[in-house]
């Protein structure tokens, strides 16, 4: 997925300080995104190169969030993980800025639990200190999450008009252990109340929903306090179509975000605060530079749809690496009904007949 010198692929915003003028600043970020592609475009792998941000805006978007952060979580799609997790972020990120690292696996409601807990024992043994955070915004099923072999990790479900998710309480607990010095007594209570409202199934129950709203009527108060008063910032980073957008909704238990299929749907970073000290940093969704083949882009959610040609180079890769005819229990869209034979247009044709 990435080269031996792999450090060249992240791009480091250049120096500056607030002696610099705006002009000095963005001059010299545009002078140094030019040499970084120029360098990409002197490597030995360059013709391997992927679908990448050429954008230097989004670029600086990304700058911005992690120099605002005292914490860096980046989100990955549990289907994909390895391919979205950057190994130079990681490591510009602990080396360079000196700030902790979460990572989201996100979207594990729809992957099986095994695959999940192999995936948080592979990065936090690859990566070592690499904090790791299991997340569903949609559990499907409410025991088919576990955190380990015979424990039951999740019962939650999506409550009506809002978002609930699994992970929370983890995620909390990770950010008070990377934090002891913070308070957390107010995210610790709005998930208290969240999970009662939540479980309540009779209106005339006493539930967490009238509190919950003097949280989010606070959301203005604390926006206008954020200049003059110290909060933990966390910074959410990832590529697109990982589920940036569910996860901070997850974490809000309301919509704060819009969710969309289209990569890049998040197009400038956004603050939001989940309690009166802690706010989080959202970044726009950003393709990072890698070697992997252009239809694994395709298949994972990456490269956007809109931009391709055509689909059938993707459906026949996907379909000679796994049985994809069986799957989708296709029927051959030829008049032989003894045809073995399946092409790409043929599978087309099939899913669109079925």
């Amino acid at each position: 997925i990435y080269p031996k010198n792999y450090d060249v692929l992240m791009p480091i915003r250049p120096f500056w300080d607030y002696s610099m003028s705006k002009e000095e600043v963005e001059n010299n970020e545009e002078k140094y995104f030019k040499q970084y592609l120029n360098i990409l475009k002197s490597q030995p792998w360059k013709d391997k190169l992927s679908h990448f941000e050429h954008n230097l805006e989004t670029w600086r978007q990304l700058w911005r969030v992690i120099e605002k952060s005292d914490v860096i979580c980046i989100v990955v799609d549990a289907r994909f993980p390895v391919m979205h997790f950057f190994p130079p972020l990681n490591e510009y990120i602990n080396a360079t800025k000196k700030k902790p690292l979460i990572l989201i696996l996100n979207k594990i409601d729809i992957i099986p639990a095994e695959n999940v807990i192999g995936w948080k024992r592979y990065f936090i043994q690859r990566f070592p200190g690499l904090k790791v955070v299991i997340f569903s915004s949609f559990p499907k099923d409410q025991n088919h999450l576990i955190s380990d072999a015979t424990k039951v990790m999740s019962k939650t479900r999506r409550k009506k008009g809002g978002f609930m998710a699994y992970g929370l309480k983890e995620f909390l607990e990770t950010c008070a252990c990377l934090f002891p010095d913070k308070n957390f007594e107010e995210w610790k209570r709005k998930i208290e109340l969240e999970t009662l409202e939540q479980f309540s199934d009779s209106d005339d129950l006493c539930t967490g929903g009238d509190k919950l709203k003097d949280f989010y009527s606070l959301n203005k108060k604390w926006e206008d306090d954020y200049e003059k008063k110290e909060f933990l910032t966390l910074g959410l980073v990832g590529f697109p179509n990982v589920g940036k957008s569910s996860f901070l909704n997850g974490i809000m238990g309301r919509k704060v975000a819009s969710v969309s299929k289209t990569p890049g749907h998040t197009k400038y970073f956004q603050t939001i605060f989940i309690t009166n000290n802690v706010v989080l940093c959202d970044c726009p969704g950003v393709v990072f530079p890698s070697i992997i083949e252009k239809q694994w882009q395709i298949l994972s959610g990456i490269f956007p749809l809109s931009q391709l040609r055509e689909p059938y180079t993707s459906i026949g890769y996907l379909a000679e690496r796994t049985d994809l005819v069986k799957i989708l229990r296709l029927k051959h869209p030829s008049e032989n009904e003894d045809s073995n034979e399946w092409s790409a247009w043929d599978i087309c044709i099939g899913i669109w007949l079925y």
